[in-house]
């Protein structure tokens, strides 16, 4: 009995004795903070994306459009004509008729200028061209109507003849022209005497109440 007893002590006190088995350990892995995450996010594929969804322009974005050539203008070409007149250069006349009427008589429509040197008289014509029929056109109804059939002519030999084109004209070429007055257009003559008064230094006229070009009246 007592040997048993002594046995089982043994094997008892020999279970206890053993060492244990390995254990299994688990990583603890920590907890990221806010700015962490917020730092991964942007950086990867939730970045977010610019407002508009548009990046900055590159080499492929459009650069301003270039400025169209600047309009010949009546206000340009006549001071262009009074330049030219004032230094000697001899008026031409221009005139305008509509080619589609049989036999239209030529109309005056005003005066070009252009000093022989930097080109010709069917040049300057030329170069003028809209400005010339646009004017024909306000100084007749009959012609504004047949706008599209009009035609420039110049003085030749104290005649009007009808303007042959030129083969080119001078990007350099100085020219002028002056239409004939037009009431209360912007050749009218209460325009041609300001800008006479005003070439020789002299103040424009005022009507009663002070408006410059009046004739007085009310």
């Amino acid at each position: 009995m007592m040997a048993r007893l002594s046995y089982l002590l043994a094997l008892s006190s020999t279970a206890y004795g053993m060492a244990p088995g390995p254990l299994l350990h688990h990583r603890v892995v920590p907890a990221q903070s806010a700015s962490a995450r917020s730092a991964v996010s942007m950086a990867g594929f939730g970045a977010a994306k610019p407002a508009g969804g548009k990046g900055k322009a590159g080499f492929g974005s459009k650069g301003k459009a270039p400025k169209k050539k600047e309009l010949v203008s009546p206000k340009r070409q006549w001071d262009s004509y009074t330049r030219i007149t004032e230094a000697g250069a001899k008026p031409i006349k221009a005139f305008a008729r509509d080619t589609a009427k049989d036999g239209d008589t030529w109309m005056l429509v005003g005066n070009l200028a252009i000093d022989a040197a930097d080109g010709s008289a069917e040049q300057a014509a030329q170069y003028q061209k809209r400005l010339i029929l646009e004017h024909a056109a306000r100084l007749s109804p009959r012609l504004k109507v047949a706008q599209a059939t009009l035609e420039v002519g110049l003085e030749v030999l104290g005649e009007p003849a009808k303007l042959v084109k030129p083969d080119s004209v001078p990007e350099t070429l100085i020219c002028g022209f002056l239409g004939e007055p037009d009431p209360g257009g912007f050749y009218a003559r209460g325009s041609r005497n300001i800008r006479d008064m005003a070439a020789k230094g002299a103040a424009p006229s005022a009507d009663s109440k002070g408006r410059i070009g009046g004739t007085g009246g009310s």
